[in-house]
């Protein structure tokens, strides 16, 4: 006797993992963009980064499969690198030396901010000591998140806290500064950021691309983070590079970074 067709007996397997792959990260991506939108429409700090990271978190505890591969991920992380790098510029440098009083506050601001609050976190909020120390960091929010999972902390315990640091800031700051202290509120003037020449971006990446080689080969955490920060300091510092990414581009990275923390979410979220 023939054996029945292989259809007849077998049940159906769903769609093939790379379809289901693509599937899922074409949702998670769907989500995480809703979320960074309303939350840049609602003015909160860092909106596509964290909106697109509360909407899929939202979504995850519902059973939605959602999903960024690790290698997508790391171009994108790769790109707010190249973004946490414009900041390092020599004209700012410059500008800080005629300021050196101020400078030096504010150097020395965020390592006794973290010895003051660290102990706090640590003893009284009972967290680890990574995450404590991560928590207390009081700047630089998007390379704490990023660098606190990958250094082991607990990702969503900081991302908390330092969500929670910035609200408290924005809400109580105005009040205090303009309100109870009498400071006259400076007026703000609307620049737009001169972009990168396209020679400039070829030399910045591929720069960074070699300094990350090196720091995976020395097993440094989050290479693909730091090398283009360091190329960044290198390039921009001695003039050679100038000139910032499109905002187009920052955003659509903050969004995939963002939505892709979401494994570290529903991975303690059993549904």
């Amino acid at each position: 006797m023939n054996a029945p067709p292989p259809s007849e007996t077998t049940p159906a397997l769903g769609p093939p993992p790379l379809r289901a792959a693509i599937a899922a990260l074409a949702a998670t991506l769907a989500v995480g963009a809703a979320g960074g939108l309303l939350a840049d429409a609602a003015h909160v700090p860092l909106a596509f980064m964290l909106g697109s990271l509360f909407a899929t978190m939202a979504v995850s505890v519902s059973g939605a499969r959602l999903a960024v591969p690790q290698g997508f991920r790391s171009v994108f992380l790769f790109v707010i690198g190249l973004f946490l790098g414009e900041s390092f510029r020599a004209e700012e440098i410059a500008a800080a030396a005629q300021w050196w009083g101020t400078a030096i506050m504010a150097v020395a601001y965020a390592p006794i901010g973290v010895l003051l609050v660290w102990p706090f976190y640590q003893r009284v909020a009972r967290l680890g000591r990574l995450t404590a120390f991560f928590s207390a960091i009081p700047g630089g929010l998007t390379a704490v998140i990023l660098l606190s999972g990958a250094m082991g902390a607990d990702e969503r315990r900081v991302t908390l806290i330092q969500i929670l640091r910035i609200a408290i800031v924005v809400l109580a700051a105005p009040s205090l500064f303009f309100g109870a202290f009498g400071f006259e509120a400076p007026a703000h003037a609307a620049t737009q950021a001169e972009l990168i020449s396209a020679s400039s971006a070829v030399l910045l990446i591929a720069v960074s691309l070699a300094v990350g080689v090196g720091l995976h080969a020395l097993n440094i955490p989050v290479a693909m983070l730091l090398a283009p920060v360091l190329a960044s300091a290198a390039l921009r510092f001695s003039g050679v590079v100038e000139g910032a990414l499109p905002g187009w581009m920052v955003e659509t990275a903050l969004v995939v970074v963002g939505s892709a923390k979401i494994e570290s979410f529903s991975s303690s979220t059993a549904i």
